[in-house]
């Protein structure tokens, strides 16, 4: 079963759009990272779920909520 792991880039970039969002409301940029991790943990069992577009030859770019 493939396994997801959060890159040193990624856990970067996490963190700054964390500090983006929390600038304005420290509680929906927490709500949002846990949202994110938990999408991408849930490819672990479901590699195929949710809208995806091939921006790159072996990226994808997800959309996991259709809400803010």
């Amino acid at each position: 079963m493939p396994k997801v792991v959060f890159r040193p880039r990624a856990e970067k970039d996490l963190f700054a759009i964390y500090e983006f969002i929390a600038a304005d409301n420290s509680m929906a940029a927490i709500e949002l990272i846990r949202r994110l991790r938990q999408f991408c943990h849930g490819l672990e069992d479901m590699p195929e779920r949710g809208l995806r577009e091939r921006i790159l030859p072996q990226v994808f770019a997800f959309w996991f909520s259709s809400g803010a």
